[in-house]
């Protein structure tokens, strides 16, 4: 687990549009504009309230409805938890930290990572 640094600032994620959800074997890619981009490799949670999904491929197929949807709130602490609510979207998005020993996302604004975590 590496954490996100205390500087870190994801407000850039705000009004942003999500464009694409890609699938991998190892890892889920999710595309916004404005060539902003999150690879998980770790688990991914959808919240509603009353529990949602945890499997990481299972939350990335319930993604592919929010494409197009932007990023209406985004929250982050120094743990590496990230959760992302889409404009008119019931459930918000959560990515966890849960790996010590490897990467269990990364944040690319272009081609260059801004956060690994």
């Amino acid at each position: 687990m590496y954490g996100l640094p205390a500087s870190a600032d994801l407000t850039f994620l705000r009004g942003l549009a999500l464009t694409q959800v890609c699938f991998g074997e190892n890892e889920v890619i999710l595309r916004f504009d404005e060539g902003v981009e999150i690879t998980v490799e770790t688990n991914m949670a959808l919240l509603d309230g009353n529990g949602g999904s945890t499997e990481r491929l299972e939350v990335a197929t319930e993604l592919v409805g929010s494409v197009g949807a932007t990023v209406e709130h985004v929250e982050w602490g120094t743990s590496g938890r990230v959760v992302v609510a889409f404009a008119g979207r019931p459930s918000r998005l959560e990515i966890v930290d849960d790996n010590a020993h490897y990467e269990s996302y990364q944040i690319y604004v272009g081609k260059e990572p801004r956060y690994i975590v």
